[in-house]
């Protein structure tokens, strides 16, 4: 073979190209479902050109989602209502649609009517579930929920992608602690042991060791059987109050901000609260009376 001819040769290998396309979108969730992956290629060389043909990849659909919680717990005073908010997104690269669920409550709880129908591709939204703690709660008494999200329409297939555990997700249960007021009252007197006509001091003391406060705060004592109202009342600590006498026994017909005369008429007093009585707050008072 002369020179030229081996030089022909070496030049056309030399000029062989083969150059790969291929199409790929950007797309935060990923590529989008039904998008056709097209690579071919081509080939020149001294004497001509020559194409591949196309080889086609289909993007199937791939499902995940992400979902953050705020407040993780909390609580609220009994008789009101305590929201949670869910911010849910779609990271699939297709539409979804995602279903909800909730277990494990004792409580009234419920989902907001904010969401429905289906959610697009790198959508998000925020979702509310509402608890209302029971009027009749304990301080302190906790009822708990989960929040459990599927997609797929509610299937909740796992395809890991892009890892397992994103296409049923279920937050930890979610605790709602009362509070409600706690009002507790004692009294002491100041003699164990006393001779007729001698006075008596009482101490009535108050004290709210709930985590709410309590309101209409109304404390009453009975005169005691054998013994006439001295009349006099001392404030001590706490919250200021009214003071209300009755000449009867029971009922609630007779109440007076008025000292009945004479004061052997006074069956009983009753001390209302004239503001809130806070949580933590406590307070006390003297009255006396006289043995017969």
């Amino acid at each position: 073979m002369g020179k030229q001819h081996i030089l022909k040769a070496v030049q056309s290998v030399l000029c062989v190209a083969v150059i790969i396309l291929g199409a790929q979108g950007a797309f935060a969730a990923g590529t989008p479902s039904g998008t056709e992956i097209t690579g071919n290629g081509s080939g020149t060389w001294s004497g001509g050109t020559k194409d591949s043909g196309a080889a086609t990849t289909t993007v199937e659909a791939a499902y995940a989602m992400q979902m953050t919680l705020n407040p993780a717990s909390d609580s609220g005073i009994h008789g009101t209502n305590v929201i949670y908010t869910f911010k849910v997104k779609n990271v699939s690269n297709c539409l979804d649609n995602l279903t909800f669920t909730i277990t494990g409550n004792a409580w009234t709880t419920a989902l907001s009517a904010d969401y429905t129908g289906d959610l697009a591709a790198d959508a998000e939204f925020t979702l509310d579930v509402t608890v209302t703690v029971p009027l009749g709660a304990a301080d302190g008494e906790t009822d708990s929920f989960t929040l459990t999200i599927r997609n797929q329409g509610g299937a909740g297939t796992e395809d890991n992608w892009p890892a397992a555990g994103n296409d049923t997700l279920a937050r930890p249960p979610i605790v709602t602690t009362a509070l409600a007021p706690d009002v507790g009252l004692a009294v002491a007197v100041d003699k164990a042991t006393a001779k007729p006509y001698e006075d008596l001091t009482y101490t009535a003391s108050y004290s709210n060791t709930g985590g709410a406060n309590a309101s209409s705060v109304e404390l009453t004592f009975a005169i005691p059987a054998n013994t006439v109202f001295e009349g006099t009342i001392s404030f001590v600590s706490g919250v200021a109050y009214t003071v209300y006498y009755s000449e009867l026994t029971t009922g609630d017909s007779d109440w007076t901000t008025v000292v009945p005369d004479p004061l052997a008429l006074v069956m009983r007093i009753k001390f209302v609260l004239n503001d809130n009585l806070m949580a933590s707050v406590s307070g006390s008072f003297t009255f006396m009376v006289t043995i017969k």
